[in-house]
C-alpha cells in the first residue's frame, strides 16, 4: 500500500511535501522569486527570451547566476508585446535540490510559485474571473491579478509583514505604500475595482486584511475564509496544492530543478493521457494531469492494475443513470483536487457518488456540485419544496456509508415564481 504524502522541513527556508516513492514537490516562497510585467517591441520568441534573460540578470537576486524564466503574452497591439514573466535562480533550485535529496534521499521534481498556487485556488473555487491575489512574506509580498481567468498581471513589492507590524504596532507608511501598488495594478487592468485576496503562511491572515481594509477602497477578502480553512491549516494546504499543481507543470508558475532534469534525462512537460488516466484511477481524483517522470517513479505492478481497473469500471457502469452529473461531480473533482492527497483508491468515491445520486434524486432534490477531500464530502442542492430538502437530509442521517453529517447553510430564494430551497452539507465517510 502506498505510503502517503508527508511534510519535511528540512530548514526554515525549505519545506516542501512528498510521497511516491520519495519524489517531491517544493514551495517557493515570495523571496525566491521574481515577478514582472513587462512591455517590448514586437519581437520573436527567442528574442523574446533573450531580453527577459538580460532584464532578470540585472536583479541582485539573480546577478552572477543563471534566470529560468516563465513567461506568457497578456496583451499585444501594433507596436508592442507586453509579457507576464516569473523568475528563479537555477542554482538556487540546484542547491535546493541537492541539500534535500542529500537530507531526505527526495528528488524534487517541481519547484511552485506560491502565489500562482493561490491564484490558481482562487480561481478554481471562486466564482471570481477578474480578480488579485497577494501573497505576503516576511520582507516581499508576490501579487497577481487575473483578468477572464487568466494571469494578466504580476509584480513583487518589497513590503512584508515585519514592514507592516512592527514592535510599535501598525506601520501606516508601509501600508499606505503597499496599497498604492494595488491601486496601481487595478487601474491599469481593469475598468472598476476588483476583489483582491491575501494569504500567507504566517497565520496573520485577519490581521493582514484588517490593517489593508482600513485604507483601501476595494474589497480585501482573506483567502482562508474562502477555502474554509483556518490559518492555521493554510500551510498544509498550500502544500497539497502545491503537489498537484507540480505534477500538471502549470507553464506560469512552475519550474522543474535543472538537477532533476539532469538525472532524469526527460522533458519538462511530457505527458501520456492513457497513462495518466490509469494512474489518477489507481490513486484517486486528484488533479488529472501528471508527468511522465512522475508515472515513471510508481512503478505499477500490471497485474494489480488490471484488477483495480476492472473494480474500477464495475462502479463506473452503476454510475449510468447519474452520467450527467457525474460529469458534473468530475469537474468539481478537477478543481477541488488541487487541495486532496491522491491516497484513495476511487471506487471508494465512486461508492459515495451512486449513494449520494440515491439520496438526492429519489428526494426530488438536484445536484449542483460535489468536492472535498477523503475526510468531508462537501456537497451543494437544491430542492423545490422544504419537504422533500428534509426528506434527503434525513437521508444522509441514516445512510450506511457516512459517520457524520454537518449542515453548514441552508437558503430559500425566489425563481420565476418558485420558491428553491438551497443546502450546503458536508459528511464525513466512514
Amino acid at each position: 500500500m502506498m505510503k502517503d504524502k508527508m511534510q519535511v522541513n528540512i530548514t526554515e527556508k525549505h519545506a516542501y511535501i512528498y510521497s511516491l516513492r520519495k519524489y517531491g514537490v517544493y514551495l517557493l516562497s515570495p523571496k525566491d522569486t521574481i515577478i514582472r510585467h513587462m512591455s517590448f517591441p514586437h519581437l520573436k520568441k527567442k528574442e523574446i527570451d533573450a531580453a527577459l534573460k538580460n532584464e532578470y540578470l540585472s536583479y541582485a537576486a539573480i546577478s552572477g547566476g543563471t534566470p529560468l524564466i516563465n513567461w506568457r503574452i497578456v496583451s499585444e497591439d501594433d507596436n508592442n508585446i507586453t509579457v507576464l514573466a516569473i523568475g528563479v535562480k537555477k542554482e538556487f533550485l540546484d542547491e535546493i535540490y541537492e541539500e534535500i535529496k542529500r537530507k531526505e534521499k527526495v528528488r524534487l521534481f517541481a519547484a511552485v510559485v506560491s502565489v500562482g498556487v493561490v491564484a490558481e485556488l482562487v480561481r478554481d473555487l471562486s466564482s471570481e474571473k477578474d480578480f488579485g491575489v497577494v501573497f505576503m512574506g516576511p520582507s516581499q509580498t508576490d501579487v497577481i491579478f487575473y483578468k477572464d481567468g487568466n494571469p494578466v498581471y504580476g509584480r513583487n513589492i518589497n513590503i512584508g509583514e515585519n514592514d507592516i507590524f512592527t514592535n510599535g504596532g501598525l506601520s501606516e507608511r508601509d501600508i499606505t505604500d503597499f496599497i498604492s501598488y494595488i491601486d496601481e495594478a487595478i487601474i491599469r487592468n481593469f475598468s472598476s475595482p476588483v476583489k483582491v485576496f491575501i494569504a500567507s503562511i504566517s497565520m496573520k491572515d485577519t490581521d493582514i486584511v484588517r490593517a489593508v481594509s482600513r485604507y483601501s477602497s476595494y474589497e480585501i477578502l482573506s483567502f482562508n475564509e474562502l477555502m474554509s480553512i483556518t490559518e492555521e491549516e493554510t500551510h498544509e494546504a498550500l502544500l497539497k496544492a502545491s503537489w498537484n499543481l507540480g505534477t500538471m507543470g502549470h507553464p506560469l508558475f512552475v519550474f522543474v530543478p535543472p538537477a532533476y532534469l539532469e538525472e532524469k534525462k526527460v522533458g519538462r512537460r511530457v505527458f501520456y493521457t492513457a497513462l495518466t488516466l490509469i494512474v489518477v484511477s489507481l490513486l484517486g481524483l486528484g488533479s488529472i494531469n501528471l508527468s511522465y517522470q512522475q508515472i515513471s517513479a510508481l512503478r505499477l505492478d500490471l497485474a494489480g492494475k488490471e484488477k483495480k481497473i476492472q473494480l474500477l469500471q464495475d462502479q463506473i457502469t452503476k454510475l449510468t443513470p447519474y452520467e450527467e452529473e457525474y460529469q458534473k461531480l468530475i469537474k468539481q473533482r478537477e478543481s477541488l483536487g488541487k487541495m486532496s492527497m491522491i491516497e484513495n483508491p476511487p471506487y471508494r468515491y465512486f461508492k459515495y457518488y451512486k449513494e449520494i445520486g440515491d439520496i438526492v434524486f429519489k428526494g426530488h432534490g438536484k445536484l449542483l456540485s460535489i468536492g472535498g477531500t477523503s475526510d468531508l464530502l462537501l456537497i451543494t442542492m437544491e430542492f423545490s419544496s422544504e419537504k422533500d430538502m428534509l426528506t434527503v437530509l434525513d437521508g444522509f442521517k441514516k445512510s450506511d456509508l457516512f459517520g457524520r453529517l454537518v449542515v453548514y447553510s441552508t437558503s430559500k430564494s425566489v425563481n420565476n415564481d418558485s420558491i428553491i430551497y438551497t443546502v450546503n452539507i458536508g459528511v464525513s465517510p466512514k
